[in-house]
Parts: structure tokens; sequence; C-alpha cells
């Protein structure tokens, strides 16, 4: 049996996007976030990684709904792109007033990360308390191509030539992942 169930957000001819699902636990990924409104307000709250191929409109559009239904949440998202992604958070980020949330607001952070076949470039966390100012982080060394390794699967990456920095991105599950909860 399959860890997750994929599905396509919009038509294969529309914006891209692709919802890997968790068969177990409350969790979800997108990769790629062009327009996210075929999905439902309760599988978008189930993301916790988004990975972006690249920085056009049809990849990244769908920032702004993740962003809407996350924020009064105490819940952080993880983004993981090229070179360019946390710059590009940040600017979705600045282009809103953020004068009513406080160190009392709930506590949604985006972690962010630019990743290049050298390894992870920036990593920027975002917190609402903090009214999304970018906070630097230490890059955790990425080992080789490798964007998450999680004891269930693991997510590579490799850079491509699409005129911009864009990663393709592969999702491997592990054999034998399946806890015993999973049963």
């Amino acid at each position: 049996m399959l860890l997750v169930q994929p599905r396509l957000v919009n038509d294969r001819f529309s914006d891209a996007g692709l919802l890997l699902d968790f068969r177990f636990g409350n969790r979800a990924m997108l990769f790629d976030i062009g327009d996210l409104s075929p999905l439902s307000p309760r599988e978008i709250l189930r993301v916790s990684h988004v990975f972006v191929s690249h920085m056009h409109m049809d990849h990244f559009a769908g920032f702004d709904r993740l962003l809407r239904l996350f924020l009064y949440r105490n819940k952080t998202v993880h983004f993981f792109g090229p070179p360019g992604l946390t710059e590009a958070v940040q600017a979705k980020l600045n282009a809103y007033t953020w004068n009513l949330l406080d160190e009392q607001s709930h506590d949604f952070m985006i972690a962010a990360c630019d990743w290049t076949p050298a390894g992870f470039r920036h990593s920027r966390l975002f917190r609402a308390r903090a009214g999304f100012a970018r906070q630097d982080t230490a890059s955790n060394p990425a080992e080789g191509n490798i964007l998450l390794d999680d004891p269930d699967f693991r997510i590579e990456a490799a850079m491509l030539d699409h005129g911009v920095p864009c990663l393709a991105f592969a999702f491997q599950e592990r054999s034998g992942s399946m806890c015993k909860s999973h049963s």
C-alpha cells in the first residue's frame, strides 16, 4: 500500500500543483503552488511542506491563499525551492501590513530554504508574531541532492535550466516504512 495519495491540483494544462496526501496522520505536501482554489481549506491546512520548482506565476500564485488559511494557526510550513525562493516569500509577506500581529498572535511560521546542487544557500524564518520580519537561520548542510530525509520517505532535487533556476523533485518512499500505528 502506498504511503501517499498523489493528486494533481489542476488539470494538466493549467497551473502547476501536485498534492501528496498522506494516508496516515494529518499531513500533506504540495509540489508547486499555482492556483490552489480546487483544494479545500481542510486539504490545504494539512500541508506541512511546500516544494517550489521555480518562481513563475503559475508555480507560486497560490502562496497568498495558503498564507491566508494558515495565518491564525500555530503551525510551521516548510518551503523549499531554488535560489530566490526566500526573497520571493519575503516580497509576498512585505506586500501586506501586519500591524495587527504581535506577541499575543498565533505563531504561524514559514521556514524557507533556497537550494542549489552545492547545498542550502539561504534558510530564513518568517514568524507571524514578529510581523513576518525575516530571520536568517543556520542552514543545515544538505547531503547531496537530498532536501528532506524523513523516516518514511526522501525528497531529492536536481537543478534544471528553464531560463531561470528551476528544480525537479523526486519523492521516494522507503520500503518497510509503515509504522505499527499505520496498520
